[in-house]
């Protein structure tokens, strides 16, 4: 790539540079016209635009790929997070055929989803319902518990968060048995979001995450009780996403 190539993509913003793209694709799609004539033409327009805006064929299956934040998080651990928090998210993640990362947005934790541009941010709007839900499940059940266990308040601060924190781990046990993969990810899917993976993330660092350590597994069941009340249904169509998301208390 030579050094004015170089300068003239960088110049580009992202709305030219997603312009350029979908122009490339259209050409790309044209070059398998039946017509030989239409096809070479499309074909030799679509590679001078390559050239001259340092674009590889690469890029241009990279750029399918795209981002969606979901800024509602169950928890501000960057480090590493409770077990129950890391399954929720990779039951969405498997769910709807994306991958994610725990990513920082204006100096706050966030999941930040990637893949097919038609099911990122279904799946960070899926995310955030179920982040919601769990949160208030929760604070529900630690009321409960408080207002109904005679000892409860000589618990410690630390089995306190333990039983919060198996609840969870159950709830979100409830809710995988009720998720099915309503999406099946193409072997070139897979294929881009790992490239996209390794581009956009290079450094990326695992993430441990933890057990509650709970001592009883009457606060588990308790979860997936809960659970099993939150539902997650296949869109339609791309509209309203909110129609295939619901959830009863």
């Amino acid at each position: 790539m030579t050094k004015n190539t170089q300068n003239s993509t960088k110049e580009m913003s992202s709305e030219q540079r997603e312009k350029l793209f979908e122009r490339i694709k259209k050409l790309m799609k044209l070059s398998k016209s039946s017509n030989p004539h239409e096809a070479a033409v499309a074909l030799n327009m679509a590679i001078n635009l390559m050239k001259s805006s340092g674009i590889t064929f690469n890029d241009i299956g990279l750029s399918e790929i795209k981002k969606a934040f979901c800024r509602t998080t169950l928890t501000s651990a960057s480090s590493r997070v409770p077990i129950y928090e890391d399954e929720l998210v990779c039951l969405i993640k498997k769910a709807f055929g994306v991958m994610f990362i725990y990513s920082w947005l204006d100096n706050r934790k966030c999941y930040e989803f990637f893949g097919p541009g038609s099911r990122v941010e279904t799946a960070a709007y899926a995310t955030e319902v179920l982040v919601r839900q769990l949160k208030t499940a929760r604070r529900n059940y630690m009321k409960e518990l408080k207002d109904q266990d005679p000892m409860y308040y000589f618990y410690s601060r630390r089995t306190k968060t333990a039983m919060g924190d198996t609840y969870s781990e159950g709830w979100v046990q409830g809710v995988s048995k009720l998720v099915t993969d309503f999406t099946t990810i193409t072997k070139e899917e897979q294929e881009l979001m790992e490239k996209f993976k390794k581009k956009e993330y290079p450094k990326l660092e695992a993430i441990k995450a933890r057990w509650s350590y709970g001592e009883s597994s009457s606060e588990f069941s308790d979860g997936v009780r809960d659970g099993k009340k939150a539902y997650l249904h296949h869109p339609v169509d791309g509209s309203d996403a909110g129609r295939y998301l619901t959830y009863s208390r």
